[in-house]
């Protein structure tokens, strides 16, 4: 058998240039607004970028919010729901003013091209579009928090453009994850193996079960079903898969930002050779949470990893 780097290679490379089961329009999936119980929540709207493709960004602005605003760039197949519920009342109660944008295609964003050719420079045209937003709306320079996917883009964007300070949330060295997350899988799913083997790679942007595990581990929540379900929907980028795939050096981010790593205890996607060169390409600082899985912004002890991206950016 290949190695699991190699296969997982050769799969990302088979999925992008073949159809996954996501049948996703621009704006078919939506976004969910916060809780209701959060006043935060009452003051959230949504906005349209003026760029080509227009980009959905949920906004959360008070004149009263004094801090430097934060731009959140949620993860493959998610849309801003994925800081929606917590991570955007929790730091606009803090004082800044919050922006989570839609990669184009997802939530009410736009597409300018098939939804299955989108690939990663699209989504750094994205990131930067909506920070460019937020400074111009907030007259600030953001701060950029990515989770998962949007980690990864704010990554490569730190490598074009300059930022002073970024949140790494559950992925860093995409290359170092990769064969971690392939190891889960099988471990966990009987028709893993003999799936990757054959070059399927379904599971990992449209597989339900495959995701709950990946993203929550054993938590429970009335809401987990839900957004499960939305992200089979959404489903991820043919060509953005078999872009991942391709070896790209992280670091040389321009003018040495401030990195923080925010990992949980049990995800699969962060072990500690990622960890590791991760922290060692931007002098990073790293803070790992117990009890946490993939889904960071939307888990049970979201607090926890959201209470300790406020201490450091305090410090």
């Amino acid at each position: 058998m290949k190695s699991i780097l190699a296969l997982a290679i050769t799969a990302f490379a088979i999925a992008g240039t073949g159809a996954l089961s996501s049948t996703v329009a621009a704006g078919e999936t939506g976004n969910q607004i916060a809780s209701a119980n959060n006043n935060a929540s009452n003051h959230m709207i949504y906005e349209m970028t003026p760029t080509t493709p227009s980009l959905a960004v949920a906004v959360l602005e008070s004149e009263k919010n004094t801090k430097r605003p934060i731009v959140f760039a949620h993860g493959g197949a998610m849309g801003s729901w994925d800081f929606e519920e917590y991570f955007m009342p929790y730091f606009f109660e803090k004082g800044h003013n919050v922006y989570a944008l839609n990669w184009r295609g997802h939530g009410k964003s736009q597409l300018d091209k098939d939804y299955h050719s989108v690939v990663i420079a699209d989504n750094i045209q994205d990131l930067k579009n909506v920070v460019e937003y937020a400074k111009e709306r907030s007259g600030k320079d953001p701060i950029i928090a990515g989770h998962s996917q949007g980690s990864i883009i704010t990554q490569l964007y730190m490598k074009k453009y300059q930022t002073d300070t970024a949140v790494l949330i559950a992925m860093g060295d995409f290359s170092g994850a990769l064969p971690s997350i392939i190891n889960f899988y099988i471990s966990r799913f009987p028709e893993g193996k003999k799936k990757v083997e054959a070059g399927d790679m379904s599971w990992f942007s449209t597989g339900e079960e495959f995701m709950r595990a990946f993203m929550f581990g054993e938590e429970t929540n009335p809401k987990m079903t839900g957004w499960i379900h939305k992200m089979a929907l959404q489903g991820v980028s043919n060509a953005l898969l078999a872009d991942l795939a391709a070896t790209y050096k992280i670091g040389d981010a321009l003018g040495k930002p401030k990195v923080l790593l925010v990992t949980g205890k049990q995800d699969p996607a962060t072990p500690k050779s990622m960890i590791d060169s991760t922290i060692d390409a931007y002098d990073a600082e790293h803070v790992m949470i117990d009890d946490m899985y993939h889904g960071i912004p939307t888990s049970k002890n979201w607090k926890k990893a959201a209470d300790a991206i406020n201490n450091w950016l305090e410090n």
